[in-house]
């Protein structure tokens, strides 16, 4: 980062001088941002965009080298020559940089950081954006944001996570003070294993207990309910609420029951073992290009007729249409957790198959003669 980080001086004759740092037009496209203020012995890091600019402020500047070139021209600013301060600004214990990926349905997605004026709705410098592996070089304020992709924000750490909460992104490391402390940790894994134990023993059906859990999360404040609204994944509730009656159509109007046919004539009608492997294998497929929950409600109706047309017990084949649902191994689309991981760790959509496939076929493996062990046929 010193690469690209200078500092400059306001003089006293400066038109920035006086004004809010919302103000002042360092760059036309966002290319330069202000990292800190030195002003005599105070400090002042990821400076608020309301913070007012006087003579004699030193600013702590990054930005590409036609960018700042272009700075120097101008009369509003002197360059201080010697990095004294971009150090001390930039030091490891409060620096205050996090690094965040941009998730499915985000906000920034198809947006730029200059469209989303993050420094003065956020609160945040980006500092840089890494695609695939890849730190982008060009103008950052222009840069069309995607998920997965890798930010590098500068912030202050009592309001970074309510922002990235607000962006759609989530925190993957930070080089600042952001933490939690062990009691609000416990104050939250408590209530969760007495939920799981109060299902896993059949004291309480899973929604009422899940539910109390979160109402004590509440009371607890260990989440707000803003939190906890922006937290629900309205896109997948919708589409689910839209699969349903898909899968109930399915089963109506005999599509169903067509499918089930000719998975059961693929398998030769003959062993429930092989129908139950293809249909696993059908749902692992479309798993892998749509949403996990929405492969399951469209292939538990095919699973039911496949049961029917055994004469079998249908546990194995809704188990086997449940765990297959969550093999989404072999694309970045299968699942958030992939297109997550996708940008941090540079991976192209190639390399999701060549892992995937093989992931894939150990499940099979070891997924099969679980079910048949645990869910037999009759």
């Amino acid at each position: 980062m010193a690469e690209y980080t200078t500092e400059v001086r306001i003089p006293d004759t400066s038109r920035w001088s006086g004004k809010p740092v919302r103000d002042l037009k360092l760059s036309k496209d966002g290319e330069i941002i202000i990292l800190g203020i030195v002003r005599g012995q105070i400090r002042i890091i990821g400076p608020s965009s309301m913070e007012i600019v006087k003579s004699g402020d030193v600013l702590i500047l990054e930005g590409n080298t036609e960018a700042l070139n272009k700075l120097a021209k101008t009369s509003d600013i002197e360059f201080v020559g010697e990095k004294n301060f971009v150090k001390e600004i930039l030091s490891e214990d409060e620096k205050g940089l996090f690094e965040a990926v941009v998730l499915p349905g985000s906000i920034m997605v198809d947006r730029t950081a200059k469209s989303l004026n993050m420094r003065w709705r956020y609160g945040l410098n980006l500092v840089a954006v890494a695609r695939k592996g890849q730190r982008l070089r060009t103008r950052i304020g222009t840069i069309v944001f995607q998920p997965g992709d890798l930010l590098l924000f500068q912030g202050r750490p009592d309001v970074m996570s309510e922002s990235m909460q607000v962006l759609g992104t989530i925190l993957i490391g930070n080089r600042g003070r952001l933490g939690s402390k062990p009691s609000d940790m416990w104050k939250a894994v408590l209530p969760f294993l007495v939920s799981v134990g109060l299902v896993a023993f059949g004291v309480l059906p899973v929604e009422i207990s899940f539910t109390l859990c979160s109402f004590v999360f509440l009371v607890s404040k260990v989440l707000t309910l803003r939190e906890a609204y922006s937290s629900v994944e309205w896109p997948i509730l919708i589409l689910l609420a839209s699969m349903i009656p898909l899968g109930v159509a399915f089963e109506s109007t005999g599509a169903a029951g067509t499918l089930a046919n000719i998975i059961y004539d693929l398998g030769g009608g003959v062993s429930p073992v092989a129908g139950l492997s293809l249909l696993m294998i059908f749902t692992v497929l479309l798993t892998n290009l749509i949403n996990n929950a929405a492969a399951a409600v469209l292939m538990a109706p095919i699973g039911l007729e496949m049961a029917t047309k055994f004469d079998s017990n249908p546990d194995p084949f809704l188990m086997g249409v449940a765990m297959a649902a969550s093999a989404a191994f072999m694309t970045p689309i299968g699942h958030q957790s992939n297109t997550l991981v996708m940008g941090p760790g540079g991976y192209r959509f190639e390399d999701y198959w060549r892992m995937g496939l093989p992931l894939t076929l150990v499940f099979f493996l070891m997924a099969i003669p679980t079910i048949l062990y645990c869910w037999p046929f009759h």
